[in-house]
């Protein structure tokens, strides 16, 4: 089982990795203002990631992930809202995500299965993440503000711990089933 935890928390932080290096090539401008700060998932893999500020994020990505499940934008989080939480993620990877196999499902196709599993992730995350695609993890760490995207990030510093978003979310990654954990 510890075994299986670190090759999930491996392919995270790999996923995580990802997307911090597709951003950073995508943009020209230099980063040295950018503000530094780690997932504890990422950092204890080995990979730390750098956070860039979120204006700087590639146009396709933010007009593709910039909206909540219900199609309206995030809102600003909170006054009270956490800086930093505890959570785990359940992983339905579709063709054309980042780092999707060339045999992933389509996009309709993973929505529905992120659908069918949301009952029973509500229920009990731990082992419903074992269905989810590889990168899912019933306990992916802790991560501050300011590393997700805005709607992933309004819909997890929202929940109440031990609470799963009622909806699958839409990354570039693939369907997210979100539960804060602390």
């Amino acid at each position: 089982m510890q075994k299986l935890r670190l090759v999930v928390l491996a392919a995270l932080a790999a996923i995580v990795g990802l997307v911090v290096v597709l951003r950073l090539a995508s943009h020209r401008t230099p980063h040295s203002a950018a503000p530094k700060a780690s997932a504890t998932a990422v950092v204890a893999a080995g990979v730390p990631p750098v956070v860039e500020p979120r204006a700087a994020a590639s146009s396709a990505e933010s007009k593709e992930f910039s909206r909540l499940p219900d199609g309206s934008l995030p809102p600003p989080l909170p006054a009270g809202a956490p800086s930093e939480v505890g959570f785990g993620v359940i992983l339905f990877t579709y063709s054309g995500a980042q780092a999707a196999p060339r045999t992933a499902r389509s996009k309709a196709e993973a929505l529905e299965l992120a659908r069918r599993h949301l009952p029973a992730a509500q229920t009990d995350f731990e082992v419903t993440a074992k269905q989810g695609d590889p990168g899912s993890a019933p306990d992916a760490g802790n991560i501050p503000r300011g590393i997700l995207e805005p709607p992933l990030e309004y819909a997890l510093f929202t929940l109440e711990k031990g609470q799963t978003y009622p909806q699958p979310l839409d990354t570039p990654r693939g369907y997210w089933l979100l539960k804060r954990r602390r």
